[in-house]
């Protein structure tokens, strides 16, 4: 029997897989400057190392790795009622991986307590005291591949996900009149859309990171629980946002 219906196979272009992080808050300047860099529209490359360790911080694996690009960083939902401690998650893909030997003890640097029911929004002319709650958000960029073997990658703009927001609606005159204008009315243009914050808060509410939000617009407005004037009512409000960039406190 010949060969003619063997199917060759071939190896395609190399592809490492992701790294993902779970970073509290007073993290490594370097970090957020590429954090930052990356929000900001440039295509920032980092390499470095990333260290397995055990209970006593000696490590059992080095993995160095080579041009990486920030492929989405995520905010965990923030809820007034919450208790849980919050982390942004950072994934990053690198052009190259390899295995070192475990040379270096871990130092693990002590992350600012966060707790997700400590924060507050800001967002101009409007009142914005009784925000309940921010679901979960985040900025994706998407990573292509060049062709080759081993192929380098590029990355594209930032996507950044729309904000839903849990508000009281003791608190919804303001959103309701630029509701009404900004979508009844047809008033979108970039005149008539928002600025603001998202500030995340210590224990004893000090500041101690905020995200800064530009060009905000209404997508849409929808009740929850609850009569239209009872006090314990909620609305969601749905927003887009065009640009977003983190800062951390000092």
């Amino acid at each position: 029997m010949g060969n003619e219906f063997i199917v060759k196979k071939h190896l395609g272009t190399i592809k490492f897989e992701e790294f993902t992080l779970k970073l509290g808050l007073g993290m490594e300047p370097s970090l957020v400057t590429w954090m930052q860099d990356s929000l900001s529209r440039a295509s920032s490359r980092r390499s470095g190392t990333i260290a397995e360790c055990d209970l006593n911080n000696a490590p059992i694996l080095q993995r160095e790795f080579q041009d990486a690009l920030i492929s989405e960083i995520s905010f965990p939902t923030m809820d007034a009622t919450s208790r849980e401690a919050g982390f942004i998650t950072l994934k990053f893909s690198p052009e190259s991986v390899r295995r070192v030997a475990a040379r270096e003890k871990c130092f693990l640097s002590k992350p600012k307590p966060w707790i997700t029911a400590n924060f507050k929004v800001e967002l101009e002319g409007l009142d914005t005291t009784r925000v309940s709650k921010i679901d979960s958000f985040g900025i994706k960029i998407k990573i292509r591949s060049a062709s080759g073997r081993v192929g380098g990658q590029e990355s594209a703009s930032p996507e950044f996900s729309n904000l839903r927001l849990t508000i009281g609606n003791t608190s919804l005159k303001g959103w309701q009149e630029w509701h009404d204008s900004f979508l009844i009315q047809g008033n979108s243009d970039e005149r008539n859309e928002k600025a603001g914050f998202i500030i995340i808060l210590a224990p004893d509410l000090k500041e101690i990171a905020r995200i800064k939000l530009d060009n905000v617009g209404m997508i849409k407005m929808s009740s929850t629980t609850g009569i239209a004037n009872d006090r314990g009512a909620q609305t969601v409000v749905d927003l887009y946002v065009e640009k977003m960039e983190f800062i951390p406190g000092k």
